[in-house]
């Protein structure tokens, strides 16, 4: 059943509208609704076009629509903007390229850097290279500064391999749209109306995608949510919500403001807290669930403490009959993760550490469909170093080098180059022997898998490249090999897209690339609060909110809180609140003060946690200490005993319960 506000957005006559969704109100339901009355509406689903950020969301939406309707819906154009945009080019250009995956990218340019004998940050010049993509840019040949030169140099290079990126994928195929009037055109006809998710998200070169695909019949359906837009440091534009409603001036702004995740106490906390940005659209969640438990905030000494809390309590909430799978602990960056790590180590909970490496990713599975596209007729230098070095031939760096020289000096690639010194007997018995008895492996596999199927292909490629052999004897054997029999299973379930004219391998070697591989949950789930967006958890704990850390220093305050309301929207029933006094982080002690955000949470929805110091217990808060509250501003302490302080703000004295305002909550800004 849907509310009043989802039957607004879902049955709305506009073509065009904003659907503000708030944190846990429904907004993948009011997508497929959408997308299900345009259908019982006479729309086909060859004119609907439906625009995620990743292949999780877009396969929740397509299984749900096809539940619903009790039909298949593969004509629909859903998926994220890269993997449309890939199927964009495949339909209207001949040209053969390799996809490479972020890390791919990285080795690109690390090649580069080393082979001009360069010492500049790879990363940072990445960055740079996607922030331009990602704004249309194209490098500028005449440019003058380093990074623009090295743009430059890293287009050549890309285009003479044949290699696109993932900001390639979408500023060709925004190139494709804005250049030529027949292929827009035939888009802007074709879809009838196009719908978004996450729309907070989108960056220019996004949005101005979406634009020259609806512009014309003013028919684009965007889901998102300002006070969640937390991506601005990749190039997401918050702005983009408003400049919407300037580019489609007869939109339908609907408001999803009812909650169907946290209790009531958990949403007024995150209300509250990012009801202190200035910048927002405006909404306010509310919920028919019950209050709920009162937030616990605790004040360790330092991290091992903070550490040895969280585990204490994870005890007690799985003694208590919950999932550890319904566990997260959320933080601000990847340093805090080692301290959790350790005690659940210790304490024998399983546990799974998020850190952004996807499925295929992971060394086992790059292996296998390395092999499968040189197979299916890729020859890049970034495979051939890949596969003959791991596992282990005999062929050294040394060796490698040499190719890579004879490679660049005779226009070859490196397998080519390869099979040239073998000929010319150019390198020393051992290590010619290695390098044929590898090429030759490479082609008889080639030869044997000729008219195999998907699956059998990557059976043979297992087996007869030594990798099944290889991570048996690992120490994470079991996992890898469970990663291995997993791949088998995505390639028996995939199922080919008629509209890309490409062997099933080629499309299998573009979805493993464009896939996120979002695997289910075992155990305790740590990760960063970026990394939580759109997860939920029956329990959660927001660790290490202290003053530089979270907010973090470099940051925009008002991104920072929003991230904030996003660790705080994840927790269904209980949320844990966490600081310390003291902190390692990064080699550095620090002895931080607690954050301005806890601050913002009102007193009557927290529990301070009975380990946690009291206020007079701080050397901040004796006669004359200036104190910053939410509700009152600035003052001065002018008093206390056991159990009360007495502050003075412009507007008066106030006595305030010791137990309710440990430093967290009232905390000094000497």
């Amino acid at each position: 059943m849907l509310n009043n506000e989802q039957k607004l957005a879902v049955t709305g006559e506009s073509a065009s509208a904003l659907v503000l969704a708030g944190a846990g109100a429904g907004k993948t339901k009011v997508l497929v609704a959408r997308l299900k009355h345009h259908i019982e509406q006479g729309v086909t689903f060859e004119q609907l076009l439906a625009v995620t950020f990743t292949n999780k969301a877009a396969n929740e939406m397509k299984e749900r629509l096809e539940h619903q309707l009790n039909q298949s819906v593969n004509g629909l154009w859903m998926g994220t903007f890269h993997s449309l945009a890939y199927r964009m080019l495949c339909v209207h250009t001949k040209e053969r390229f390799k996809v490479i995956s972020q890390n791919e990218q990285l080795s690109v340019v690390k090649r580069i850097l080393t082979e001009l004998d360069l010492e500049i940050d790879a990363k940072l010049l990445v960055n740079y290279i996607n922030s331009q993509k990602d704004a249309a840019l194209r490098a500028n040949p005449e440019a003058f500064d380093l990074f623009g030169r090295m743009y430059c140099i890293y287009e050549t290079v890309c285009r003479d391999d044949g290699l696109v990126d993932f900001g390639e994928l979408l500023l060709r195929s925004y190139e494709l749209l804005r250049d030529n009037n027949g292929i827009r055109s035939y888009y802007q006809d074709r879809f009838s109306f196009v719908l978004v998710d996450e729309f907070q998200d989108t960056n220019i070169i996004q949005y101005e995608w979406l634009k020259l695909l609806t512009e014309n019949k003013q028919n684009l359906f965007v889901v998102g949510d300002d006070d969640q837009s937390i991506y601005g440091w990749r190039g997401a534009k918050v702005e983009n919500m408003t400049t919407f409603q300037t580019s489609y001036a007869n939109h339908h702004l609907v408001k999803l403001e009812q909650n169907y995740r946290c209790t009531n106490n958990i949403l007024t906390a995150a209300n509250a807290v990012i009801a202190n940005n200035v910048k927002r659209l405006g909404k306010t969640l509310w919920t028919e669930s019950d209050k709920g438990a009162l937030i616990d905030i605790y004040c360790a000494k330092d991290e091992i403490a903070e550490a040895e809390f969280v585990i204490k309590q994870i005890h007690q909430w799985v003694e208590a009959g919950n999932s550890l799978n319904e566990v997260a602990i959320l933080y601000r960056t990847n340093g805090q993760s080692s301290a959790f790590e350790d005690k659940l180590l210790a304490e024998q909970l399983p546990f799974q550490v998020s850190k952004g490496f996807r499925f295929y990713d992971r060394q086992e599975i790059r292996l296998v469909l390395a092999y499968l596209r040189v197979i299916a007729g890729d020859t890049d230098s970034l495979d051939f170093n890949l596969l003959s070095s791991t596992p282990a031939k005999g062929i050294g760096k040394r060796t490698r080098e040499l190719i890579a020289d004879y490679a660049a000096k005779h226009q070859r690639n490196h397998w080519q180059a390869a099979q040239c010194l073998i000929s010319t007997n150019a390198l020393p018995n051992r290590q010619s022997t290695a390098l044929a008895e590898f090429l030759a492996r490479v082609e008889g596999m080639k030869v044997d898998t000729e008219n195999l199927s998907l699956v059998e292909t990557l059976r043979v490629i297992m087996n007869r490249s030594g990798i099944v052999a290889h991570y048996r004897k690992g120490v994470e054997s079991e996992e890898r090999i469970d990663n291995l029999k997993a791949l088998l299973g995505i390639a028996s379930n995939f199922t080919l897209d008629p509209s890309i004219n490409l062997p099933e391998r080629d499309q299998f070697i573009i979805h493993a690339c464009l896939s996120s591989g979002d695997e289910k949950p075992k155990g305790v789930q740590l990760m960063t609060l970026h990394s939580s967006k759109g997860l939920e958890f029956g329990c959660v704990f927001l660790v290490g909110l202290e003053s530089g850390l979270f907010p973090a220093k470099t940051a925009p305050l008002e991104e920072e809180r929003r991230l904030m309301y996003v660790g705080i929207t994840r927790a269904k029933t209980k949320l844990f609140i966490t600081y310390s006094r003291q902190r390692c982080l990064f080699g550095n002690t620090l002895t931080p003060k607690p954050s301005r955000f806890l601050s913002e949470i009102p007193l009557d929805l927290i529990n301070i946690v009975k380990d946690t110091p009291s206020i007079n217990a701080s050397a901040d808060y004796q006669k004359g200490s200036k104190v910053f509250h939410q509700n009152f501003g600035e003052g001065i302490v002018v008093g206390k005993n056991s159990e009360l302080i007495n502050v003075e703000f412009e507007q008066g004295n106030h006595w305030l319960a010791a137990k309710y305002l440990p430093s967290e909550v009232f905390h000094s800004i000497n």
